[in-house]
């Protein structure tokens, strides 16, 4: 899926929500993006300072520098942020790469408001044959349920793509 379509369908599900964090914004096109499309702060976070360049040079290009603000750091620690902080967090392609999305699930949730929205957009397989990086569908559910978010919506993208929303 292209980032663009992705992007609109992410800032739709986002529109009524104020403080975002967008957990693993590498080069920073979705962070860029949906400040542009949802006209409000968006904070991008990533354990690698290399796309930080690029993410800034997209703000020019979106106009949002004003709106964008790039941290540094581990989603598997997110002492930088306070408990409750944000009101919805994204996590787009980027959940297989941590070394324990459960932790990281588990750190999402405590800086979540109370009814706080997690969004994870991933890539999956349709079964277990190897230790790939990727998830079978189930597997996302499981860690969603395992870290105590509820309302748990699976929505397919493309065949090898899911769109899951939940709530703290």
């Amino acid at each position: 899926m292209n980032d663009i379509k992705l992007c609109e369908i992410v800032s739709k599900k986002l529109k009524i929500t104020d403080k975002i964090l967008d957990v693993g914004c590498g080069e920073g096109f979705i962070v860029n993006c949906l400040a542009k499309k949802l006209n409000r702060k968006i904070v991008g976070l990533d354990v690698s300072i290399a796309g930080f360049s690029k993410a800034h040079n997209r703000c020019k290009k979106f106009e949002v520098c004003d709106l964008v603000e790039c941290i540094r750091g581990d989603a598997h620690n997110m002492e930088m942020f306070q408990d409750g902080e944000f009101d919805a967090i994204t996590i787009i392609y980027t959940l297989h790469h941590m070394n324990n999305p459960e932790i990281v699930l588990e750190e999402v949730k405590r800086i979540l408001k109370p009814r706080g929205r997690i969004i994870i957009v991933e890539y999956i397989i349709r079964k277990r044959k190897s230790k790939c990086h990727k998830f079978v569908k189930e597997e996302v559910n499981k860690m969603l349920e395992n870290a105590g978010f509820r309302d748990i919506i699976i929505q397919k993208l493309e065949e090898d793509l899911i769109l899951n929303t939940s709530r703290k």
